[in-house]
């Protein structure tokens, strides 16, 4: 066994690794029609429903892919936050607001 692999096992205990490996790393959906009113910057809209919008988020660092629902932006009041990779904590600022 080499030293590098020592060193990972024990900095790593096995059921860190594998939550480690299991995390999603599956391609961006593709938007619906509905998505295509709304405007989004660190992320992609999905979907629109009546109240709600989801997200497709992918990390920039590492690839992590997660999908969220948000309220729905009006014209006046956009979505804006901050998201933190669960994997490797990258910020990524998302902001989503109504197409003019």
């Amino acid at each position: 066994m080499t030293s590098r692999r020592q060193f990972i096992q024990a900095c790593i205990p096995l059921s860190a690794a594998l939550v480690l490996s299991s995390c999603k790393t599956a391609e961006a959906p593709i938007p619906t029609e509905a998505a295509s009113h709304f405007k989004a910057t660190g992320a992609t809209v999905i979907d629109a429903a009546e109240k709600t919008v989801k997200l497709h988020i992918k990390c920039p660092r590492c690839g992590y892919t997660t999908e969220m629902e948000i309220e729905k932006p009006t014209a006046d009041k956009p979505y804006s936050k901050e998201w933190k990779c669960p994997r490797c904590g990258c910020r990524v600022k998302i902001t989503v607001e109504v197409e003019k």
